[in-house]
């Protein structure tokens, strides 16, 4: 994976790479574990652990090196949750913070309180209006209801969409109801929306496509799901529908996803797009420091959907990370807790490209494209239990999908063939410069 990544690095415009500022002038400046000083405060104040072998680790931080700070906590979404314990620092009784990387976490703080406030705005309109009177069950996850869950206010977990779960029964209904009411498909789905065939193309985007995305009259993004295991087919839809809590948010009670489910998918989400935002894994330890977190019955849901050993690397996962800060011996760590630790350590630098960069034009050849899907499909089979779950996922990305409906409408009584057109589907994908992975 290593090499992979250093192949993709290469592949970037050297101006690219620059641009974030986070290397300028800031990686002779080491902290204690041998990385950069301001991404190693910034990890420190995610996971929430004191400075241990170096206690004055902010005094080492010039202006520029704070402003480094601020902008890296702005590429990981954790301003809100990190901008107090950076004005907090003191030495001698007066801040060490850079005022002018004060005056910047302030403003992505406001940014980030704007957007969960037009989220909120989102859900409102869509519960109180669509969803109740409808009759649809469906439960909110991830964003404000993460945010007031578990980290006691909306704006410490910032959110740029709403994320729900609609029982795929419903989801035909609902999409109806919403478009003849001004919302509209995301720039992706309406670019496929507005083909020579609309119809037929968001018949099959709204009854087979797993995600899909909605935008609101006043501009609130919602992402709809009828699956949340995107792989496979883990955390059935109808089960989880059955049994929600209650998140109060201004006098209205929303469904939630149970903390077993949440957490659950919490870790294999966030896993798999290889923990490369810290606001991830801030999700992962906010919900673990919660008082109503009970490891054994998260545990016995984990095992039950095959996730059961990446959730216990998940919840080891903080701790490996504190040991790597202070240079504690980590060997006996489990293998899964370390390459999950490992890839949030390698994504932790703003200036590196994410593990989805390959998915932009252009930018790498034929034989990128192909490493880059062998190595998502790896990387999606290490984190299942056992051999069943690794033979769902192969076969699940031969499932047809919305796609292949979308492309070639088939009767009813034939639409077996699809089976038989998806490889060729999924070469083209590759073959094409425009490639996209769905």
């Amino acid at each position: 994976m290593e090499a992979f990544t250093e192949k993709i690095s290469e592949a970037l415009k050297p101006e690219a790479r620059e641009a974030s500022g986070s290397r300028a002038g800031c990686a002779s400046s080491r902290g204690p574990s041998g990385l950069p000083v301001h991404l190693e405060l910034l990890l420190r104040h995610v996971l929430g652990i004191p400075n241990g072998r170096e206690p004055d680790l902010e005094t080492r931080l010039d202006g520029e090196q704070w402003r480094a700070y601020a902008n890296a906590a702005n590429h990981h979404y954790v301003s809100a949750l990190v901008a107090g314990k950076a004005d907090m620092s003191r030495h001698d009784g007066k801040p060490t913070i850079d005022p002018e990387a004060l005056d910047m976490l302030a403003m992505q703080v406001k940014r980030s309180a704007y957007s969960v406030l037009v989220v909120s705005a989102a859900l409102r309109r869509l519960h109180r209006d669509y969803l109740v009177p409808l009759g649809i069950r469906y439960a909110t996850f991830k964003g404000v209801t993460l945010g007031k869950t578990y980290y006691g206010s909306l704006a410490q977990r910032p959110c740029r969409d709403l994320d729900i779960l609609v029982d795929p029964s419903s989801t035909e209904l609902l999409v109806e109801q919403l478009l003849d009411a001004g919302y509209r498909f995301g720039a992706r789905d309406a670019n496929e929306s507005a083909s020579a065939r609309p119809d037929a193309v968001r018949k099959a985007l709204v009854t087979r496509a797993r995600e899909f995305t909605l935008i609101d009259p006043a501009g609130g993004i919602i992402d709809v799901h009828t699956s949340l295991d995107l792989s496979c087919g883990s955390l059935d839809p109808a089960r989880v529908l059955a049994d929600c809590d209650i998140c109060a948010i201004s006098g209205e009670d929303y469904p939630v996803l149970k903390t077993p489910d949440l957490f659950t998918y919490v870790c294999y989400h966030h896993a798999r797009h290889r923990y490369s935002r810290l606001h991830w894994l801030a999700d992962i330890v906010t919900i673990l420091k919660h008082p109503s977190f009970d490891a054994d019955l998260v545990r016995q849901t984990a095992r039950a959907e095959g996730f059961g050993r990446l959730v216990e690397a998940s919840m080891a996962m903080p701790a490996y990370l504190e040991a790597r800060l202070e240079g504690r011996d980590h060997d006996k760590v489990d293998s899964l807790t370390r390459m999950l630790g490992e890839a949030c350590l390698q994504y932790l630098d703003p200036a590196e490209p994410g593990p989805e960069v390959v998915r932009s034009e252009g930018q790498v050849r034929l034989n990128d494209r192909v490493a880059y899907l062998i190595d998502m499909v790896r990387w999606d089979c290490s984190l299942r239990d056992g051999i069943w779950a690794i033979a769902q996922v192969l076969l699940w990305k031969l499932k047809p999908n919305h796609a292949d409906m979308a492309g070639l409408e088939l009767p009813r009584a034939v639409r077996g063939l699809y089976w038989l057109t998806r490889p060729f589907r999924l070469a083209i994908k590759i073959v094409r410069p425009d490639w996209r992975s769905r």
